[in-house]
């Protein structure tokens, strides 16, 4: 039995000083994640812990909650790296290990950089299907640090 990696890399230019984008990806989640990208439905409150320890997940009024991951390290101003679990319902068995990181660009923007590596249960078509998503999410992002 063998056991691939897939690496997923979205990296976008944004027009927007490094400190600023740092601040936005962190401390305002809330404000460029949009809300068809939750899982738990129109009542789900997403919420961030950004340090190591800290989680990414979802909740509702109802009780229902999903871990999207955990943050492993921290580099302030340069990169979070996050590990978190995809189990069948979401095209796993799976683990997931991401990093977001800033390097300044020209002229004063910014070089985002998600690189995602997947490790287990992973098809072709949920390679597409998480190289789309991701692509839409952090478009989203750089929408909001630009606006």
């Amino acid at each position: 039995m063998s056991c691939d990696v897939n690496e997923i890399v979205v990296e976008l230019e944004i027009a927007q000083a490094k400190s600023v984008v740092w601040d936005k990806m962190l401390n305002h989640i809330e404000k460029w994640w949009p809300r068809d990208f939750l899982c738990l439905g129109e009542t789900a409150v997403l919420h961030f812990e950004p340090f190591a320890g800290g989680r990414l997940y979802e909740t509702t009024p109802e009780g229902a909650s999903i871990l999207w991951g955990q943050v492993v390290m921290v580099v302030p101003g340069e990169s979070l790296d996050m590990i978190g679990a995809v189990v069948p319902a979401f095209g796993g068995p799976n683990f997931s290990m991401s990093r977001m990181s800033l390097t300044e660009g020209e002229s004063g923007t910014t070089k985002f950089r998600l690189s995602n590596s997947i490790l287990g249960r992973f098809s072709s078509e949920g390679k597409e299907d998480v190289t789309q998503g991701w692509a839409y999410l952090y478009g989203c992002f750089k929408t909001y640090c630009e606006s």
